[in-house]
């Protein structure tokens, strides 16, 4: 079985950790997905990328207040995606080579789980370490609905991890959920031309900051899309002529049928502890599967 001083589950955040000052240490560094994490390939870089041609798109109306006379006529969607993923995708590549190369580095393509406190099952490889880093991460929350995993129509209901890399601009969005993953792309989307329609389980957008910011940013962004809040999804179906239909019931009990081309479910995320088999190395997680630790970040 291979040793080594420090061991890193995961290449997003994990992949800041092997810099000079350990450069005496032998390291693993773990990852069986996209090299450079959610930041990098699905989260905040590229969303910001897609910000910036949204709000030159939604400039116009800005524009005319202060005399200035502007037109929107419709977005590239595809010129768009493939400039953001024309420079995203080489840093990831680029990335993984880089610590492929680097001689105390041993990078390991694989899922690791915990055997015990000091071991992994990586792959089919086995490998112990003084130091274990938890960067594992964590992947979109899919609620359950009926309908929302049927093979038939699965390309059409995508998460924040797929959404930004559609081949197609939709015509009309369905977004499930209110915070701030739904209320970024909400924006992009709605600026670059699509319908968007929100819908919430609860009363307010972005419900965990104070209620004066959610009341507020609530009220402003029913100017950018549909906003049904309070409605619980009940299924996702398609119509007769094979358009998504995302049916809801509201707190009266009262139906609504929307029509959607696309449906993206921003529900929250999960972490991916469950995945790591924590517990046999003794660590403690909370309800929500977060793991504890304390104020230097050790478990």
């Amino acid at each position: 079985m291979e040793h080594f001083d420090i061991a890193i589950i995961g290449s997003g955040s994990g992949n800041t950790i092997p810099g000079d000052e350990f450069a005496d240490r032998r390291i693993a560094l773990i990852d069986s997905g996209t090299f450079g994490g959610t930041c990098l390939n699905t989260g905040c870089i590229p969303s910001k990328m897609y910000v910036v041609p949204a709000e030159f798109a939604s400039s116009t109306d800005q524009a005319h207040r202060l005399g200035v006379d502007l037109e929107f006529t419709g977005a590239d969607w595809r010129s768009i995606r493939d400039r953001i993923f024309g420079r995203i995708d080489p840093i990831s590549v680029s990335g993984r080579q880089r610590r492929r190369e680097q001689p105390n580095l041993t990078f390991l393509d694989a899922e690791a789980s915990f055997v015990d406190e000091r071991t992994l099952q990586v792959g089919n490889t086995t490998i112990s370490a003084d130091q274990i880093v938890l960067a594992a991460g964590s992947r979109p929350r899919m609620p359950y609905v009926p309908g929302i995993d049927n093979p038939r129509w699965a390309e059409r209901i995508v998460t924040s991890d797929q959404v930004m890399r559609v081949s197609e601009q939709p015509q009309r969005l369905i977004i499930l959920g209110a915070g701030f993953i739904a209320a970024e792309f909400a924006h992009v989307f709605s600026a670059l031309g699509t319908k968007v329609t929100i819908i919430n389980r609860s009363g307010l957008m972005l419900r965990k900051e104070d209620t004066e910011i959610s009341e507020r940013f609530t009220r402003e962004f029913a100017k950018v899309a549909s906003l049904r809040m309070s409605e619980q999804v009940t299924a996702i179906d398609v119509d007769a002529g094979d358009h998504l239909v995302v049916q809801t019931v509201d707190e009266n009990g009262v139906s609504y049928d929307y029509p959607a081309d696309l449906v993206l479910n921003a529900t929250g995320r999960i972490p991916n502890t469950d995945r790591l088999n924590v517990t046999a190395a003794g660590v403690e997680v909370d309800d929500d599967g977060f793991v504890i630790a304390d104020e230097h970040q050790r478990t």
